[in-house]
């Protein structure tokens, strides 16, 4: 009887550490550098750590890494995706081109502050949100015969169309200048990493294409998300050697709140949210903060 107690006593200790096992928190993984073959960084794995810098700390010596986000930033996405479907779809009425347009952009930002599951949108989760965006717009419009999925027409404007952007004017003489004075820059956007080192390719002279910071997995998530901005921060020996060029208020904003600096081009912040360090009208004046 004494031992049919104990051998019940052990069994209980068992089943205890057990329950405690599985019921105890799981550590945060490390971050974790994902390469794509060719030494670019794609993605950082983790939760980040919040910087929480001031702006008043920011010092454009100690600056070394200047990211850009590509449809907002550096583009006019709403000119080029005109443009692009304009050529590629040019039996379009000019309602259909702009409620083309229209949808597509609004699909896109309806994915804004969204983290994506790998097994539903795959590893390109831009990619998703824009095919998804693509076929609606489709059916919407009645171009199922003469723009069938899957077809030439349809993979082309999947390739093409958010890749080959129009620049803000301006925008390359800018990039080299500060280029010049020795900054890394480099595309920080929701895009995918194929697509965006496609887009800032036409930037002839400037080299870009060092470290692209994507929406890929593992990331997995669109800004304004503390995943995005936190890549950069794995390239950097501090905080204080990165900034981050939105061109649209919600990338400001998400910047802002993940704590690194932040400069916000064309657009108006929003109000009651942490501000951009400096806003400024377009990106020809963005040399004279580095100056």
């Amino acid at each position: 009887e004494r031992r049919c107690v104990l051998l019940l006593m052990v069994l209980l200790a068992v089943v205890l550490l057990l329950v405690e096992a599985s019921t105890a928190s799981v550590p945060d993984p490390p971050h974790v550098e994902r390469g794509d073959g060719d030494g670019q960084l794609l993605a950082v794995v983790g939760k980040p750590t919040i910087p929480r810098l001031n702006c008043a700390d920011f010092d454009p010596k100690k600056i070394k890494l200047i990211t850009f986000d590509v449809f907002a930033a550096l583009m006019d996405l709403d000119t080029s995706l005109h443009q692009n479907i304009r050529d590629l779809v040019p039996y379009l009425t000019t309602t259909q081109l702009d409620t083309f347009v229209d949808m597509w952009e609004t699909a896109y930002g309806d994915a804004f502050g969204v983290y994506f599951n790998v097994s539903v949108s795959g590893k390109e989760p831009f990619l998703w949100v824009i095919r998804n965006g693509l076929d609606k717009i489709i059916l919407k419009l009645q171009l199922e015969n003469r723009l069938p999925i899957n077809g030439s027409v349809y993979n082309k404007l999947m390739a093409m169309a958010w890749s080959h952007l129009q620049p803000w004017p301006g925008t390359l003489d800018a990039l080299l200048k500060l280029q010049q004075r020795g900054y890394t820059l480099a595309p920080l956007s929701n895009g995918d990493a194929r697509s965006l080192r496609e887009a800032v390719s036409v930037f002839g002279g400037v080299q870009m294409n060092k470290y692209t910071f994507s929406s890929d997995w593992p990331v997995e998530c669109f800004k304004p998300l503390p995943e995005i901005y936190a890549q950069a921060l794995n390239v950097v020996s501090s905080p204080y050697e990165y900034i981050h060029i939105a061109g649209a208020a919600i990338d400001s904003q998400g910047a802002r709140e993940f704590g690194v600096f932040n400069i916000l081009l064309h657009d108006t912040p929003f109000p009651n949210v942490p501000q951009p360090c400096h806003r400024l009208a377009n990106i020809t004046l963005l040399p004279q903060i580095f100056g």
